[in-house]
């Protein structure tokens, strides 16, 4: 029998903040120990402005703010299928491996451009009578060993030619004096190579120096050319196809 003074128990509704955000706890939990909190942030910040804009249409056609909210999740679709779909998607090894082949390829560059630079000076040296030996094996390990460092510094810090000439220049000619006087001061004190710097050697070194700077920028020039027409190409980091289509 109904007793008539009992109090009725009052069902607490969540406000609409609150089940938007419930839903994207069920819709990130998917998600954990397959991407990085960053990650799940971003889809977390998406998701919930499609969810406002939808809650705002449903207000317009005359809903309450708890009846846009619910209409808007319904419509988005089930948290935990959209969930385990983002999860495949962040999870397929192609995708991981396209991004390291983007970093590979351009790091390769680097080292292509740094290597051309550095058989670009000692062609020169040789032909000025600077040099009697040109070591294309040695150039070519140098390029590779450090052209990957203004590479990825690039593809980071997008530069316009002529800066990217200026820095990879400046890089390669700080590289290559640090190359110099680490030689100089192994080889300098140690009598079993007979031989001191003379004129020459100081000549030979500052215009291998010089020459390295210039052939770099100008690498570093094209090189920004060349990433800038592969950007085109540029892997997508953000899975879009796998949220749903709200237009």
């Amino acid at each position: 029998m109904h007793n008539p003074f009992e109090i009725p128990r009052l069902v607490p509704q969540a406000s609409p903040s609150a089940q938007i955000e419930d839903y994207l706890d069920h819709l990130c939990a998917p998600l954990v120990g397959k991407t990085t909190y960053e990650q799940r942030l971003t889809i977390r910040q998406e998701v919930r402005s499609h969810l406002l804009v939808l809650a705002l249409a449903h207000e317009e056609l005359g809903s309450t703010p708890v009846e846009a909210i619910q209409a808007a999740i319904h419509q988005f679709g089930n948290a935990r299928k959209i969930g385990g779909t983002l999860a495949r998607e962040y999870h397929k090894p192609f995708a991981l491996n396209g991004q390291l082949c983007w970093v590979l390829l351009h790091a390769a560059i680097g080292g292509a451009v740094g290597s051309m630079s550095f058989i670009t000076m000692d062609l020169t040296l040789q032909r000025m009578g600077l040099f009697a030996h040109t070591a294309v094996s040695v150039d070519c390990l140098l390029g590779m060993a450090t052209g990957w460092i203004p590479a990825l510094q690039f593809l980071k810090h997008p530069a316009s030619p002529l800066r990217a000439a200026m820095k990879m220049g400046g890089f390669y000619t700080l590289t290559l004096t640090g190359i110099e006087v680490a030689i100089g001061l192994l080889t300098f004190p140690n009598p079993a190579f007979g031989h001191k710097f003379d004129g020459q050697a100081l000549r030979m070194i500052s215009t291998g120096i010089f020459l390295l700077g210039a052939s770099a920028a100008g690498g570093g020039g094209a090189m920004s050319l060349i990433f800038r027409r592969l950007q085109r190409f540029a892997p997508q980091t953000q899975p879009e196809r796998a949220l749903p289509n709200l237009t």
